[in-house]
């Protein structure tokens, strides 16, 4: 033909990168669903419990009472209340039906996202970031192979460069 002889296993090698590019998105698409996995439910009761705790506080304390007990004249209310403390009145009335409220709507929101710690997230988000990086190395090597016997096989741009340089 018009080139270079090529050869029937850098075919088979150009043909090798396709399954491992498959290998590599199922990678990536696991790292991106640990990185989108919830926290503990455990660590979300806490901060809803902190944070229900502090607006409670914050709505007890702008409860205005100073006209009812001035000495002055007859007693006077007139309570002006930003929103938030407004908000913060109201968990400290009904604290417990707004968290059941909250966490109703969190499980929803959870749907059916995996949760877990994240010191366990860490682990397995290293652990496939080792197997990507393998993965990558290997689709590397198939791609040199095919380069070899004369196939060209165009790289991803988002190839890790460790792979693609050989480091």
């Amino acid at each position: 033909m018009f080139g270079r002889k090529i050869d029937l296993k850098s075919i088979e090698a150009a043909t090798k990168v396709e399954q491992a590019r498959t290998t590599v998105y199922r990678h990536k698409a696991e790292l991106a669903e640990l990185k989108n996995s919830a926290p503990p439910e455990k660590e979300i009761a806490k901060a809803l419990d902190a944070a229900l705790d502090r607006l409670a506080d914050r709505g007890r304390d702008a409860l205005p009472v100073r006209g009812l007990v001035s000495p002055a004249g007859a007693p006077n209310w007139k309570p002006e209340l930003t929103d938030a403390d407004l908000l913060g009145l109201i968990v400290a009335v009904a604290r417990d039906q707004v968290r059941a409220l909250v966490i109703e709507k969190a499980e929803a929101a959870l749907g059916s996202r995996k949760s877990m710690s994240p010191a366990e997230r860490q682990k397995k988000v290293d652990a496939v970031k080792a197997k990507l990086l393998a993965a990558e190395i290997e689709e590397e090597s198939l791609i040199r192979a095919a380069e070899d016997g004369g196939v060209e096989v165009l790289r991803r741009a988002d190839a890790d460069p460790r792979a693609t340089l050989g480091v």
